[in-house]
């Protein structure tokens, strides 16, 4: 049986947010909270990065694990958006105006950054020429992820189902992530492109085809359903030869 569906991560496979996000995500915030509340993007900047330096402490004391782990997420989000205002000594929005910035900031923030790994900007360029459907499985909250696909020029190319924490209903990618993917596909028909070894083994012991992608170079053998790569680049001709063997299966 062929396969149609490539189910991609972000972080790690697509987006390199240990390198290039951070730097971008500072300033892009920075210029989108001075345009809406005023100050110096300097100062939001600065700000920011004194929280990032902090993060645990806005976090410490929520619990991604419950059912609640999505409003634990909004809360966590509240905090730094809070410390902001305070660190830049600009008021702070009342509680339904600080709701509805919680609410909206993360797509026009991370539309503003472009942080896609040059090979999976390439490998995904390529891709379009393949008879395939792209979609996205992600522990990254949806505003984010899909403000960093438009920034990045790519949100088009995913015509597929995009599941994200809020698609699940809780924080925590686990197996149900990709059954949501995968809907009524037989999990054969489906290939998963993931950073981590344990996503990795999940989607593969539901049936799928899995790439792990390990930039580091980290990580042993995952098996004979996982394919190790050390980036994008030969995603594609991989891609063309499982095509190949389900055409002449």
């Amino acid at each position: 049986m062929s396969f149609t569906h490539v189910f991609f991560d972000l972080y790690g496979v697509l987006v390199d947010h240990t390198g290039a996000l951070p730097g971008q995500y500072r300033a892009a915030l920075a210029g989108f909270m001075a345009a809406r509340y005023g100050g110096d993007p300097k100062a939001w900047a600065a700000a920011y990065a004194r929280v990032v330096a902090d993060w645990d402490s806005y976090y410490a004391d929520l619990d991604f694990n419950g059912d609640d782990s999505l409003t634990q997420v909004r809360e966590g989000e509240t905090r730094v958006l809070r410390a902001l205002f305070r660190l830049t000594g600009q008021p702070c929005p009342p509680p339904e105006d600080m709701a509805q910035l919680v609410d909206m900031y993360q797509y026009p923030v991370a539309s503003r950054c472009d942080a896609l790994y040059p090979d999976a900007r390439a490998a995904l360029q390529e891709m379009r020429a393949l008879p395939l459907t792209l979609g996205l499985v992600t522990g990254v909250m949806r505003d984010r992820a899909m403000g960093l696909l438009a920034g990045a020029g790519v949100g088009a190319w995913f015509g597929g189902p995009l599941v994200t924490p809020e698609a699940a209903g809780y924080f925590g990618k686990d197996e149900s992530y990709f059954r949501l993917a995968f809907g009524s596909l037989p999990p054969e028909r489906c290939v998963v492109v993931e950073a981590r070894p344990d996503h990795a083994r999940l989607a593969a012991r539901l049936g799928a085809r899995v790439v792990l992608v390990d930039r580091a170079v980290r990580y042993a053998s995952e098996g004979a359903r996982v394919a190790g790569m050390a980036d994008l680049n030969g995603l594609p001709a991989l891609l063309r030869a499982w095509l190949a063997e389900g055409e002449t299966a």
